[in-house]
């Protein structure tokens, strides 16, 4: 299959570029990437930087900048407008892939399997609110893994869809988590998600506190928006569930306890701070998970 790589970016030069570079390594198989679509928001140098690299991609790299911070979900939609190939890879910017990781996505797309979704690992955490996000990436693991099709299943770092469940599909752009938008409207389309636990893609944990708490909020406030728009799965994984499966993953690994209850207490301390950006399509960016090498 032909395959289009799309990323959205905002203010992630250095992210970006390492991520360029790891996609003309990506072993494909019989599939080939004819083209790297890059959705960019930044003000900062980050087309300049991209620009470099167009003669010296082994695919057509197409660069879109906008003079405005217009959210992941209209960067997602331009992607999914000027896609040309069968199946279209999401990857954030910040991430590390495998050499096999755009492969093992894409051939589980057959049948009626519209999107597969990565298995999303944190790099070695350094700091307290590091090990609480790790936590949390071990918990949504254990959760994908038993239930495949519920709201944690997909999940933006990276995920693979084909060109047509992409055509049909429009997001708001008010929506927060676009991801779990795109799973329900593929469910309500007919297709199925399956995680594929093998698609490694590997991304930094926050560093601060205040980056924990903001991805902890985002989160809930995007599961929450779609529930109220009525945009609930019948594979919807309850909150005792939900908090079953956490408490056994810090009692596998008790040197996660404290950092992750320091964490959380802390979060809800924050939250009234942090809630006006990170309700919003325009979220508080976790700046100490990215790449500023």
């Amino acid at each position: 299959m032909r395959i289009t790589v799309g990323i959205p970016s905002y203010n992630e030069g250095m992210g970006l570029v390492h991520l360029l570079h790891q996609l003309s390594k990506q072993r494909l198989g019989n599939h080939r990437i004819i083209e790297v679509i890059v959705s960019d928001d930044s003000d900062d140098g980050t087309p300049e930087l991209v620009r470099r690299l167009v003669r010296d991609t082994p695919y057509n790299l197409r660069l879109i900048h906008h003079g405005e911070r217009r959210g992941v979900a209209e960067a997602w939609n331009e992607i999914f407008g000027e896609a040309e190939g069968d199946v279209i890879a999401l990857y954030d910017a910040d991430v590390i892939l495998e050499h096999d990781t755009t492969l093992n996505l894409v051939k589980h797309l057959r049948d009626r399997v519209g999107i597969t979704a990565s298995n999303t690992l944190p790099l070695k955490a350094k700091t307290i609110a590091g090990r609480a996000s790790e936590a949390v990436a071990r918990w949504l693991r254990r959760m994908r893994l038993r239930n495949p099709e519920a709201q944690f299943t997909v999940m933006g770092r990276g995920l693979a869809l084909r060109r047509e469940l992409a055509e049909a599909v429009h997001i708001p752009r008010n929506v927060i988590a676009v991801d779990l938008y795109l799973q329900l409207s593929a469910e309500k389309l007919g297709w199925s998600v399956r995680y594929v636990d093998e698609a490694r893609v590997w991304f930094r944990p926050v560093e601060s506190f205040r980056d924990f708490a903001s991805q902890v909020i985002r989160a809930y406030l995007g599961h929450r928006q779609l529930r109220r728009l009525g945009a609930g799965s019948a594979g919807w994984v309850g909150l005792r569930e939900q908090m079953r499966v956490f408490l056994e993953i810090l009692g596998e690994d008790l040197g996660l306890i404290m950092p992750t209850l320091a964490s959380y207490i802390l979060t809800f301390i924050l939250a009234p701070r942090l809630l006006p950006r990170s309700g919003t399509h325009r979220w508080e960016i976790a700046m100490t998970s990215k790449d500023r090498e």
